[in-house]
């Protein structure tokens, strides 16, 4: 954090912007937001008032937001929610979601396309697992485990992973997906998602699980349903498209094959 503060510090001594756009929640955000406040340059933010209550995201948002000069939000939830914190609804604008904006703007891919750049196969049913440390690493890892070991049961399915955050408990995420690789044909993983290939994949899945905010905001848009495991997005506004549960294996399996079965999205 001291790192960030000082070479982005030296940054903006050099460059000296006029402001700073600056988006979401992260640690790493919160430390440039640091650098910007002590030289003096205002700041504009991306998608604050929101709630995350099962990660350390709310202390840092909300930090950011009370740095920050001008905001641009994804709700009016969270437009109310930044004003209680004190700051001027004048500054304050309501301007809905930049991931989900971004569905209309980028190119995507079609599945041969996908098949050729990622190295992958579709099966007759396809599950995006997304998956992030939650607040308690204990939950991380039981949460996990019960979610692959019910994916696991699915037949005639393929699953697509991404990488975990760098939040701590990533690289328990890490080691867990790996054994499942190395025992698992119909499960991959894509180290480098980047949103063209994350979102024109999504649009080819029955359904994406998982604990990632992608779920709740993308996920919707393209008409894909969510199943949203543990506390880590607990809080967060949510679509009629979105089912809720906690890290059991029998409750996660009978979720999976309640949507499959609802949805069933020939692809």
């Amino acid at each position: 954090s001291s790192k960030i503060i000082i070479k982005f510090s030296n940054l903006f001594l050099k460059f000296k912007p006029d402001l700073l756009l600056i988006l979401g929640d992260r640690y790493e955000i919160f430390s440039v937001a640091s650098a910007a406040v002590f030289n003096n340059i205002p700041i504009t933010h991306l998608h604050g008032g929101e709630r995350t209550e099962g990660s350390m995201d709310d202390i840092f948002r909300n930090s950011i937001t009370k740095m920050s000069n001008y905001h641009f939000v994804a709700t009016k939830n969270s437009k109310k929610r930044v004003i209680q914190l004190g700051e001027s609804p004048k500054n304050t604008f309501f301007v809905g979601s930049l991931g989900v904006e971004n569905i209309k703007k980028i190119k995507q891919l079609s599945k041969l396309e996908l098949k050729k750049k990622l190295n992958i196969k579709f099966n007759k049913k396809n599950i995006m697992f997304s998956y992030h440390p939650e607040r308690e690493v204990s939950d991380t890892k039981k949460n996990l485990i019960a979610t692959i070991q019910a994916l696991k049961s699915l037949k005639n399915t393929n699953i697509f992973m991404s990488m975990p955050n760098p939040d701590k408990g990533n690289q328990i995420i890490y080691r867990i997906i790996k054994n499942i690789l190395n025992k698992n044909k119909n499960f991959y993983l894509i180290k480098s998602m980047g949103s063209q290939n994350f979102l024109s994949m999504l649009k080819y899945m029955d359904l994406i699980a998982g604990n990632s905010s992608s779920g709740i905001i993308e996920a919707p848009s393209l008409r894909i349903p969510t199943l949203n495991i543990g506390n880590r997005q607990k809080g967060r506004e949510q679509s009629n498209s979105i089912y809720n549960c906690q890290g059991e294996k029998k409750e996660i399996q009978r979720f999976l094959l309640k949507i499959l079965k609802k949805n069933k999205k020939k692809i």
